[in-house]
């Protein structure tokens, strides 16, 4: 039996008419996975001084202006996935991360980053967000 060309195609056409922009429950749900791989990785988040909150200080809000840091990485960032997902659950969860143009130019894998959060690296882009 031939391969169903047709449903792929109707699943990446399906993709590309979907929205581009960030899904609230998409990233809720896989940040989720990703701080659970974080445990199981045993993927730890070293803050700077003064950044969260002191324990049991109610006055000090979330932090709102910050830019968080990955290390390098390859094409399909796991390391980055687990620091998003760990960040969700211990505060500091920043509202979106950049993606490569070669990350981006992967079908399912650009919505997927979008639909996280995810923004093209493009110097206009950055400056824009900031």
């Amino acid at each position: 039996q031939p391969f169903p060309w047709a449903l792929v195609c109707a699943v990446l056409l399906g993709l590309a008419v979907c929205p581009h922009r960030k899904w609230p429950a998409v990233e809720a749900m896989w940040c989720r996975v990703f701080g659970l791989w974080a445990q199981i990785f045993h993927t730890t988040l070293i803050y700077e001084e003064g950044l969260l909150p002191a324990s049991g200080d109610s006055r000090a809000g979330p932090l709102k202006d910050f830019i968080l840091t990955v290390h390098p990485h390859a094409v399909i960032p796991i390391t980055g996935f687990l620091i998003w997902g760990a960040t969700f659950q211990h505060g500091l969860h920043p509202d979106g991360f950049g993606g490569s143009g070669a990350a981006l130019a992967m079908p399912f894998f650009r919505q997927f980053l979008k639909w996280n959060g995810g923004h093209d690296v493009s110097k206009h882009v950055v400056k824009a967000l900031l």
